[in-house]
């Protein structure tokens, strides 16, 4: 109970948010809303090849042994190899945080609580997506017996690069919101108002703590019936440690 308490006046303290007067426009009918969340850090690039030596046959297969230095020397089937000479750049990186999303109905004036991880024994289960871009393909090449394939240069935020190069697996949950990837959906009929709160997870208890240039922000995504709006209050969190935010959706 404490814990679940404590999480709440977290929540509560990011913003605050007393009325559920909105600026949206007037709809008629139920509708329905999605809420899903990213984050954002500065990070380095990595070019990344697929490492190969031939067998007896002469055939490619995964290498297991170190590589030369040229090629990082990594000792898996992986060469990783950071980009010199490339500025920082700001992508989508993995990041967990504790939400707890609730609904006025219309006419009742009583907050119900939809979803919330507030009181888990691990309340930063939801978690943002891996950056996917693939900044650029890379050749193909061979030294001292090794042969390297499917380059790819990708950011220090996807998957390839934490999976293959840091070994960051364990404890790495799908992207979800609460359990529902990758996005909480909720129908709304007229008048209905959802209040959704959210906070980071501290830097010192994040698996993927300095793996990023920045600490990072998470950034909420509203959607009613498939299209953007601008809900009331902030939509994202500061770059602060453990910091959160409070919005409120109406539907007019």
């Amino acid at each position: 109970m404490r814990v679940r308490m404590a999480l709440l006046m977290a929540l509560a303290a990011v913003a605050g948010l007393t009325s559920c007067e909105t600026t949206q426009p007037v709809g008629s009918g139920s509708k329905q809303m999605s809420f899903s969340m990213s984050s954002t850090a500065l990070v380095d690039l990595w070019n990344l090849w697929d490492v190969f030596v031939e067998d007896a046959n002469g055939d490619l297969v995964p290498a297991s042994q170190p590589f030369p230095t040229r090629f990082c020397d990594i000792p898996t089937s992986i060469a990783c190899c950071q980009v010199s000479g490339v500025s920082s750049t700001s992508v989508r990186v993995p990041w967990n945080y504790v939400v707890d999303i609730a609904m006025i109905p219309s006419g009742t004036g009583t907050e119900q609580t939809l979803a919330s991880s507030v009181g888990d024994s691990d309340p930063f289960t939801s978690r943002t997506p891996f950056d996917s871009t693939i900044f650029a393909t890379l050749g193909d090449g061979s030294s001292g017996g090794f042969f390297f394939r499917n380059g790819r240069r990708v950011s220090a935020g996807s998957e390839d690069y934490m999976a293959n190069c840091l070994g960051v697996t364990a404890k790495v949950p799908e992207e979800s919101v609460l359990g529902f990837s990758p996005s909480f959906v909720v129908e709304l009929n007229k008048g209905d108002t959802v209040i959704i709160r959210a906070r980071k997870e501290l830097t010192t208890n994040s698996e993927f703590a300095g793996i990023y240039l920045s600490d990072p922000r998470i950034i909420s995504l509203i959607e009613i019936d498939g299209i953007e709006i601008n809900p009331r209050g902030d939509s994202s969190s500061s770059t602060t440690e453990g910091a959160g935010f409070t919005l409120s959706y109406t539907l007019r």
